[in-house]
């Protein structure tokens, strides 16, 4: 997946704006919530499923903070699949795995990925049937 943040042009601090490319047949990340982070998923160009528990929803949605239930980006199409990802940086933000179990601390607005030898992968099924 290739994405640039365009929120750090500008200096922001209060909304993180990023576009991102997916590429057909991939998923960009694990099923997940955050507990104080908000975001929100707009479709620019091609076709994506994004999945919200059981649900699934294309073009426009948003994951309120504390919303129990993981999202995942998935492109089923056969092209890649621009998007834009807006949400409210927390520097104390947890997220919680909902498929793998694994919860990210925030730590001081360090994530854990940068103390962990684990991968953001390691130990995930992603053979998942669609």
């Amino acid at each position: 997946m290739r994405f640039q943040h365009l929120s750090s042009f500008g200096g922001g601090s209060q909304i993180s704006v990023s576009m991102e490319i997916l590429p057909p047949g991939k998923q960009a990340n694990q099923a997940h919530y955050h507990l104080l982070e908000e975001e929100h998923m707009l479709v620019l160009e091609g076709r994506m499923t994004v999945r919200l528990g059981e649900a699934s929803h294309d073009h426009y949605v948003c994951f309120p903070a504390g919303q129990k239930l993981g999202h995942a980006l998935v492109n089923h199409s056969d092209a890649p699949c621009r998007y834009l990802v807006f949400g409210n940086p927390q520097p104390h933000d947890v997220a919680v795995f909902t498929e793998s179990g694994r919860v990210s601390v925030k730590l001081m607005g360090k994530g854990y990925r940068r103390a962990s030898a684990m991968g953001y992968w390691d130990e995930v099924d992603t053979k998942r049937p669609a």
